[in-house]
């Protein structure tokens, strides 16, 4: 995580209850400390910091996308630790701070070695977080499963 402090300023806050106008937000190692309101600054800034100007801008969560099979040329499929780095480190450039890794419809090998590198992948700072999985078939139950034709 980055030892840098951040103020962003005159931004358009956009939080669960309430748009916050003209606001500021303060972030101390990646972490956010405070939220401003208009008109109110930092009493001092932590040694260390950048301010950026975000007038006629909005400030958002980041999204989570709970449907993503791959990115950047990356398929949670391909079962290793470089593919999932790979969409984990181009999602954020998006908007998306975090995802579950969805499988498809392939062999129950394939499934269970996906999964596998899905378990034990380690997030990484300044990636998208990885926080479960979206398990897509061959199919979950044999109760369901369509007679054949």
């Amino acid at each position: 995580m980055s030892d840098a402090s951040l103020y962003i300023k005159n931004a358009n806050i956009h939080m669960e209850e309430k748009t916050i106008e003209n606001g500021g937000v303060m972030l101390e190692h990646g972490k956010i400390t405070k939220i401003f309101v208009e008109g109110e600054k930092p009493a001092s800034y932590p040694s260390r910091f950048k301010i950026i100007d975000g007038q006629g801008m909005h400030l958002l969560p980041g999204f989570l996308d709970g449907h993503i099979h791959g990115a950047n040329g990356a398929d949670v499929m391909d079962a290793t630790e470089e593919a999932l780095d790979t969409m984990a480190s181009v999602l954020p450039a998006e908007g998306t701070t975090s995802f579950l890794a969805t499988t498809i419809t392939q062999s129950p090998e394939n499934i269970a070695k996906a999964l596998e590198n899905v378990a034990n992948y380690k997030n990484k700072d300044g990636q998208a977080e990885i926080v479960g999985v979206h398990l897509e078939g061959p199919l979950l139950s044999q109760a369901k499963k369509e007679p054949s034709l």
